[in-house]
């Protein structure tokens, strides 16, 4: 059974990290595994002032916790859905160590995780655990904002360099939507210094690779102009068009662009859109 794989602190954050996690996982026909790392005293700066840690007294803590927020999660009503089986994990050490372990052992597609601040786009400029993980390249992570509510998702909007990697995870993209009937927007931001030929024949071609992968009919293009991918982004997610924004991450390319670039704190603002992000490769079945 595949399962998705939830992250928690127990913050606010996260609990509407794992609220959101749940209803996706009853759509997809999905578990739920709650996962919580308790650290240790070399990853937490202010450990040392306080001498030595009940690491056993503070996992036992953590486990009551999480059996509470497993409970709670099972007592939402599920009509016409298979109800997800919550299940949870609690180990001492660093969270990235534990959910490789986790990918290792089990079918996990996904990974859903809370963002605080002022929503998923915003956060991630600002440096988290998420974008640790993320840069680990381990599974396709799902960060969903801490004013987010789970609705049927109607439209994914794909932000694209076209660069032909894409095309395949497009049509790991299709896979889940499928399960929605939703729509795939397939998004590329560019400035208006393009050669309108030379763009044209490059999205054919793009669109061709795409075509080949899936045969999913619900896919379209838009082509957006703006001097800074996170401003079009930005707009995206305010237009109230899409339900969730899906980025690849790759060292120097298109999140790369926006980590660095001096628009990035026009995008820390109230968004209620999740953003999955994908590694380069994905052999995620959803």
């Amino acid at each position: 059974m595949k399962t998705i794989l939830v992250p928690t602190d127990f913050s606010v954050a996260s609990d509407s990290a794992t609220q959101y996690a749940f209803h996706l996982a009853k759509n997809i026909g999905s578990d739920v595994i709650l996962c919580h790392a308790v650290k240790i005293a070399m990853e937490t700066p202010v450990a040392p002032q306080y001498g030595w840690v009940d690491y056993d007294g503070l996992k036992s803590d953590a486990v009551e916790e999480l059996e509470v927020l497993s409970a709670a999660l099972q007592e939402i009503p599920v009509h016409e859905n298979r109800k997800p089986v919550v299940e949870h994990i609690c180990e001492i050490g660093s969270l990235t160590d534990i959910i490789k372990v986790q990918a290792c052992k089990q079918d996990i597609p996904l990974l859903v995780m809370g963002t605080s601040g002022a929503g998923s786009l915003s956060r991630f400029f600002l440096g988290s655990t998420s974008r640790d993980l993320i840069d680990a390249y381990i599974l396709p992570t799902l960060l969903v904002p801490a004013n987010a509510v789970f609705s049927k998702i109607r439209k994914i909007a794909f932000a694209t360099d076209m660069s032909r990697g894409d095309a395949e995870l497009i049509a790991k993209v299709a896979e889940l939507a499928k399960h929605f009937e939703a729509e795939i927007l397939i998004v590329n931001i560019t400035d208006n210094r393009f050669n309108e030929f030379a763009y044209e024949q490059k999205a054919d071609e793009f669109l061709k690779a795409v075509s080949e992968r899936t045969a999913y009919s619900e896919i379209y293009f838009r082509h957006l102009l703006n001097d800074h991918i996170s401003e079009g982004l930005y707009q995206l997610t305010e237009s109230g068009m899409v339900d969730m924004i899906v980025m690849v991450h790759r060292r120097h390319d298109l999140l790369d662009q926006i980590f660095k670039g001096s628009q990035s704190q026009k995008m820390a603002r109230r968004s209620k859109i999740p953003l999955l992000v994908f590694p380069p490769v994905c052999k995620s079945e959803f």
